[in-house]
């Protein structure tokens, strides 16, 4: 008989909510925030996790909630670019749907209505990701929708935002990371086995160490003449 396989733990885990240090590719001196980003509706408890204005994964999360509103909150790593200590920059880690009060210690990969149990990645094509409900799905799906130009202009000056455009149709907007790409949304648990948080992992997040060596790496090629490339 072959044994269970082993939960995976996720790679951010240690630095969202375990206390230890975060580093990230391209910054210096990290820090860690926490913003909350203001509540979402989500009026027959189904969970849509996309990209808002693009959104081509459009099946609503397995797990469906109660419905009602729920808060959204917004991981941000802030610091310096590296190498220009005058230089502020910050972004996104990951965002969150919080289900309840309760810290999360078990975590599985999120699943699709109809799909496989690993199949709530997403793709991103706008620099976007979101949290919305059925209703406001029906908006972004629709090409030239009111909650896309809402979106659109809430993301101009901050990072992220819930913005609403009538009563139960709203979505949560934040910036994907260092931008496009494919990200998991993970299900926490808490230590009584209940759902406590939906994440998205922007994949910003890392170890001092694997993050030394990358800038390392850097300013080694950044040494090099133009035509050493080649050798």
């Amino acid at each position: 008989m072959n044994p269970a396989p082993q939960p995976r733990t996720p790679e951010f885990e240690p630095f969202l909510f375990g206390g230890k240090r975060p580093a990230a590719v391209g910054m210096d001196d990290v820090q860690l925030e926490t913003r909350a980003g203001g509540l979402v509706d989500l009026p027959d408890g189904r969970v849509y996790a996309c990209d808002p204005l693009v959104p081509m994964d459009s099946q609503p999360l397995a797990h469906r909630l109660q419905c009602g509103r729920y808060l959204v909150v917004l991981f941000v790593v802030t610091g310096t670019e590296h190498g220009r200590p005058e230089a502020r920059t910050e972004c996104n880690a990951a965002a969150a749907l919080l289900c309840s009060d309760k810290t999360p210690v078990r975590w599985e990969l999120a699943a699709r209505e109809g799909g496989p149990s690993n199949g709530a990645a997403y793709g991103v094509d706008s620099g976007t990701g979101g949290f919305m409900g059925h209703l406001a799905i029906e908006e972004a799906l629709n090409g030239d929708d009111p909650l896309g130009q809402a979106i659109m202009s809430a993301l101009r000056d901050a990072s992220g935002a819930v913005v609403s455009i009538a009563d139960g149709v709203s979505a949560a907007a934040f910036r994907s990371g260092i931008g496009d790409g494919t990200y998991e949304t993970w299900l926490g648990h808490d230590a009584q086995g209940q759902l406590a948080i939906i994440l998205t992992d922007f994949q910003v997040v890392d170890s001092e160490d694997y993050v030394s060596r990358v800038h390392a790496q850097w300013a080694v090629r950044n040494a090099q003449k133009w035509w050493q490339f080649w050798r």
